[in-house]
C-alpha cells in the first residue's frame, strides 16, 4: 500500500510538472511518447481530469490565430457590472434580492459550491432565491450576503435555459451559509453541489475564465 501510494504520489508531480511545462514554457503538446500518448492523453488514462482540461484550453489558445494575446490575469476575466450606485439603495436590494432571475454564489469557510459536468469540468453552482429563502430570512443568525454586481453568465454547456433567458442581466450575491447549513442540508437543495476544497489548486483552475473572476470577487 504504501508502495502505491508513492507510485500515485509520482504520477500526481510529474502530471503537475506537464502542465506547467506546458503552460508557462510554451512546448510543443503534440509530441508524444514511445507509447504515441500526448500529455492530455496520460492525464485522461490516469484521470486528471483538471489537468487535462488544462492542457486542452492551453492547446487551443496556441492553435487559435484569432485569439487575443494579451496577457490577462486569470481571475480578472469578472463580466459583472459592480453596480456601485445602487449599492446604498436598500429598497433595491430587498426587491432585487427577491427577484427570480437573482443568483446566489454559496460559501462555507471560505470555500464555494460547485458543480462538475459530466465531462468532470467544474463549474460554480448557483441557487435561486426560494432555494436559500430560508438562509437570507434567518431571523437569529444573519448571514453575510453581499452584492456582487448585475450581468449574465452562461454557466457550463448543460444549462436547460433558452438563449434569451440566458441574455437577461440578472443581479449576484454571494452567500456566507458557514453557520447556516453543513454540506449534506446544501445537497438536500441541490444534490449535485458540492464544496470545492481550497487545497486543490488545480479544480479552482478549470473553471472558465468568466466563472473564475466572479468566484475570486466572491471570495
Amino acid at each position: 500500500m504504501i508502495y502505491f501510494n508513492k507510485i500515485l504520489i509520482l504520477i500526481n508531480l510529474t502530471l503537475n510538472v506537464i502542465v506547467f511545462v506546458n503552460t508557462f514554457c510554451r512546448c510543443n503538446t503534440s509530441l508524444v511518447n514511445k507509447a504515441g500518448q500526448t500529455a492530455v492523453d496520460i492525464a485522461d488514462f490516469w484521470n486528471q481530469t483538471a489537468i487535462a482540461h488544462l492542457l486542452t484550453r492551453h492547446i487551443k489558445g496556441q492553435t487559435d490565430d484569432d485569439q487575443d494575446k494579451t496577457t490577462t490575469n486569470y481571475f480578472g476575466h469578472n463580466p459583472l457590472d459592480r453596480s456601485a450606485n445602487k449599492r446604498t439603495d436598500k429598497a433595491w436590494l430587498a426587491a432585487i434580492t427577491k427577484d427570480q432571475k437573482t443568483k446566489f454564489l454559496l460559501f462555507s469557510r471560505s470555500s464555494p459550491y460547485v458543480q462538475y459536468s459530466e465531462d468532470g469540468t467544474c463549474h460554480i453552482c448557483l441557487f435561486s432565491y426560494q432555494q436559500v429563502a430560508a438562509f437570507i430570512e434567518n431571523p437569529r443568525n444573519q448571514p453575510n450576503l453581499v452584492l456582487l454586481g448585475l450581468g449574465h453568465l452562461k454557466i457550463g454547456e448543460t444549462s436547460t435555459k433558452s438563449d434569451e433567458e440566458q441574455e437577461q442581466s440578472s443581479a449576484w450575491f454571494a452567500l456566507d451559509v458557514s453557520d447556516l447549513a453543513s454540506e449534506e442540508e446544501v445537497q438536500k437543495i441541490n444534490q449535485d453541489a458540492q464544496l470545492m476544497s481550497l487545497k486543490n489548486p488545480l479544480a479552482l483552475m478549470s473553471l472558465e475564465d468568466q466563472e473564475a473572476g466572479v468566484l475570486a470577487q466572491a471570495r
